[in-house]
């Protein structure tokens, strides 16, 4: 009976937090390459957050460079307007499609959960980024310099 219970109040709490998170912000989607070139060419946005010297060695073709992490006397620090960056870009249309890529997915999710906890309701992460194998490169997919 006690494991019933517990079983049961676990699951509530679950769901509780599950839809407490999907309407608070914080949620975004996570796709691969293939489907962030196909929202690109529907009109989202695609944000490489990368180090400015990443960027220039390659991008997706038409991607906009808005870094998470800048580089400071040899250090990685926190771009603290990463926000209102994005923000003046998109005019503040908090609906507007935003697809973040980075290297391998990881700075691209800090970057896409930050935008969904600030509001924005259509964002999307790059798995595997730019240069690992299952991301942008992996698939041929246009880049440029």
């Amino acid at each position: 009976m006690v494991r019933r219970v517990f079983l049961i109040v676990s699951l509530v709490s679950v769901l509780a937090f599950s839809f407490s998170f999907s309407f608070k912000g914080g949620a975004f989607k996570n796709i691969d390459a293939r489907e962030a070139y196909r929202l690109q060419q529907k009109g989202a946005v695609l944000i490489d957050v990368r180090t400015k010297k990443e960027f220039e060695r390659g991008h997706a073709k038409g991607a906009v460079h808005i870094p998470i992490y800048e580089e400071k006397h040899g250090k990685a620090e926190f771009n603290k307007d990463f926000v209102a960056q994005v923000e003046y870009l998109v005019k503040d249309d908090y609906e507007k499609p935003i697809v973040l890529i980075c290297r391998s997915g990881h700075r691209s999710a800090t970057a896409a959960e930050l935008l969904s906890k600030n509001g924005f309701s259509e964002v999307y992460n790059v798995l595997h980024g730019f240069l690992t194998p299952g991301g942008w490169l992996y698939y041929k997919l246009p880049a440029e310099r």
